[in-house]
This record gives C-alpha cells, sequence and structure tokens, in this order.
C-alpha cells in the first residue's frame, strides 16, 4: 500500500545553450560580416558597443549595424586595401545588447577578420 502511494514524477533535465558565439568574420574593402553559430535576434544594438581597428588603428563605422539571421553585417568609415590586419570588438553595454532568438547574450569579444580584398 505504501509503494501505491508513493509516485514519482517523471522530469527532463533542461540544459540551456550556451551564448551565441562567433564563429569567423570577413572584409572586403568597407563591407564586413561577422557570423554566428546560431541566428541572432533582429534587434539593433548601437555603434558605440562597437570597435575597429586596421593595422591596430582605430576605425569608425557608417550606417548601423543590425542582425540579420546568423550574419552581422557592418561598414567601416573608409575601406581597407589589400594585406591590412583587421579587428573588430564587440561590448555588451547599453539597453539593447545581441542576442539569439531565445534571449541568450553574445558575450563581449574581440576578432580577427579575414581580408578578401583584392
Amino acid at each position: 500500500m505504501v509503494a501505491q502511494a508513493l509516485r514519482f514524477k517523471q522530469f527532463s533535465w533542461y540544459s540551456p545553450k550556451p551564448n551565441p558565439n562567433h564563429s569567423n568574420a570577413t572584409i572586403f574593402n568597407a563591407g564586413g560580416d561577422i557570423m554566428f553559430d546560431r541566428a541572432l535576434a533582429a534587434n539593433t544594438p548601437t555603434m558605440a558597443q562597437f570597435s575597429a581597428k586596421v593595422d591596430g588603428v582605430a576605425r569608425g563605422f557608417t550606417g548601423s549595424i543590425f542582425a540579420s539571421g546568423t550574419d552581422l553585417p557592418f561598414t567601416l568609415a573608409s575601406p581597407v586595401t589589400v594585406g591590412q590586419r583587421v579587428e573588430v570588438s564587440y561590448a555588451p553595454t547599453g539597453a539593447v545588447k545581441l542576442q539569439d532568438a531565445q534571449g541568450n547574450l553574445v558575450a563581449a569579444f574581440t576578432t580577427p577578420v579575414r581580408n578578401t580584398t583584392p
């Protein structure tokens, strides 16, 4: 009788997905793209959250940065030339942060950008 009174509720383990990670980045002239391992939420972080360096010197952006699927396209203020080293950084500050559709935030990062300018 006691065994019948004890019933175990079935449950499943919930394992949240880790934060989205950038997987690759490329630039051609002034237009660049940072790719992520999963789709990002369609939001517009502020330009102040991003910085770029070309051969170690700060370079600004033009327009806005808007997540589109797994891509985060950007445009530098001026084009790069063949052979220049480019890196882009992101700092999750402000009200609108990069995140995936489940709300997992993109952590701060600095990534080298593969320069495909001919």
